[in-house]
């Protein structure tokens, strides 16, 4: 990418869906499970995730029928995530 830090940052905040603790939304984790089932039947996904920095990372998941999961994560989201996916799959 060619853009500044400014222009990357205001782009990727009116293309991405933030995960914020204040709101509903926290984490991504389910999300994304939610976006790879409705599109099993497509066929495999594609996955990508941006190093992480100290504001979070994007991580997009592509499907073969074109649509796009596409998140910035912050730190809180990514600390959400761990621990319930944690929860979830040390639960007998």
């Amino acid at each position: 990418m060619h853009e500044s830090r400014g222009t990357l940052s205001v782009a990727l905040s009116l293309r991405l869906t933030f995960c914020n603790v204040g709101g509903a939304t926290m984490g991504v984790y389910e999300d994304v499970q939610r976006f790879i089932a409705a599109h099993a039947v497509c066929g495999e996904v594609a996955r990508t995730a941006e190093p992480p920095t100290a504001q979070g990372y994007r991580i997009m998941v592509t499907c073969p029928c074109g649509e796009v999961f596409d998140r910035w994560v912050t730190p809180a989201a990514a600390r959400h995530d761990l621990i319930h996916s944690t929860l979830l799959s040390s639960a007998n």
